[in-house]
């Protein structure tokens, strides 16, 4: 069983660097005892215009930032921005055998 949660940002975008902290200690509390992956994917369309349109169609991103947790290539459930207790409560919700 393969866990992910996905993390789209920009680099323009201020609540995307905002939460940079915020994603480090989800990172260590959260993700990695739990053995969830964890992606980002910069939609700046000043990194590759072809690939950011892709990504941003197929994963229906209209805002940053967005989290989308997935469970073996499925999409579970998805998040705009948030606190670090909000964006906890979301992973456990998403997989809620976790230990947090």
């Amino acid at each position: 069983m393969e866990r992910k949660l996905l993390d789209f940002y920009a680099d323009w975008c201020g609540p995307c660097t905002g939460m940079k902290p915020i994603i480090e200690k989800l990172k260590q509390e959260v993700l990695e005892p739990n053995g969830i992956i964890y992606e980002e994917i910069n939609i700046d369309p000043d990194n590759n215009h072809h690939f950011v349109e892709s990504i941003k169609q197929q994963f229906d991103i209209i805002g940053v930032p967005t989290f989308i947790t997935m469970e073996d290539g499925q999409e579970i459930d998805r998040r705009h921005g948030g606190y670090l207790k909000e964006i906890k409560a979301f992973i456990k919700n998403s997989f809620p055998d976790i230990q947090i």
